[in-house]
């Protein structure tokens, strides 16, 4: 068995890698992510090229969802993380010692010895690019005519290679300019914090799990919406997927009934 053999199975291993045809695919996925020249040999060139490129790939923000999302540790860790403003420059050091005197321990502070070792395993897994993220889930698409307060959304499967998708997550903003003069009127009277949150411009979460469609029975009358969807695996997160729904592809209704009702955001 070749050095890369070893390192793969032992210092990465896992579930995902305990296999020789899944350590032979995991082979061939860093070779495919970071030998830059094509000449079947990593070299050192190679792979300080590569970390550089994670390294700006995976900024503080995108680390902390990474940990959350990727990995699966408790929001706490991923918080942890946060704010010791780790980003993927970081990750060769901190995956290089696990113990109570390594840096996951004192600089970042994860206490337990399963959670060091969870997340040195995939960090090495990241800096030797092993496996790639799900590809995107595409199409997303309505089933049915949206209505004028809900609409259901399906997307594709995301392939995730040799490491499986475990989760989707949907995710929805508005058009703040969508409203017409009367719904904006009627919002403002009827549902002033509805209307405040009809226009907060950001892109809030409807639903995250592994599911492959979802009805969203939370919209407001008169609103233009745009959805996206991603997929994760143990890698990281696939590109969104993004649709838009306007105000004139949703089935008419009665807005005062649906502002009378707090239909919220």
């Amino acid at each position: 068995m070749s050095r890369l053999e070893s390192y793969v199975g032992g210092a990465i291993g896992g579930h995902v890698l305990d296999s020789s045809e899944e350590i032979d695919a995991g082979i061939a996925s860093i070779f495919a992510n970071a030998d830059l020249d094509a000449d079947a040999q990593l070299s050192p060139a190679d792979m300080r090229h590569y970390w550089t490129k994670l390294g700006s790939l995976l900024s503080v923000a995108e680390v902390g969802e990474w940990v959350e999302h990727a990995v699966q540790l408790p929001r706490d860790v991923a918080r942890l993380f946060l704010d010791s403003s780790v980003s993927g420059y970081d990750f060769a050091e901190l995956a290089r010692d696990t113990s109570e005197s390594g840096a996951l321990r004192k600089e970042v502070g994860v206490r337990t010895q399963r959670q060091r070792n969870t997340l040195a395993r995939a960090m090495r897994m990241r800096l030797t690019g092993v496996g790639r993220p799900p590809n995107i889930s595409a199409p997303l698409v309505a089933l049915g005519t949206p209505k004028c307060t809900s609409v259901h959304l399906a997307w594709a499967v995301a392939d995730g290679g040799g490491f499986p998708t475990h989760k989707y997550r949907l995710e929805r903003h508005t058009r703040t300019n969508s409203q017409s003069t009367g719904t904006q009127d009627l919002l403002q009277r009827t549902g002033p914090i509805l209307w405040a949150n009809a226009h907060d411009g950001q892109w809030s979460l409807v639903a995250d799990g592994y599911f492959h469609d979802f009805i969203d029975e939370h919209l407001l009358p008169g609103i233009s919406y745009d959805y996206r969807v991603a997929a994760w695996n143990a890698i990281g997160r696939s590109a969104f997927e993004t649709v838009h729904f306007p105000t004139d592809t949703r089935s008419p209704c009665n807005m005062l009934e649906s502002a009378s009702r707090g239909t919220p955001l």
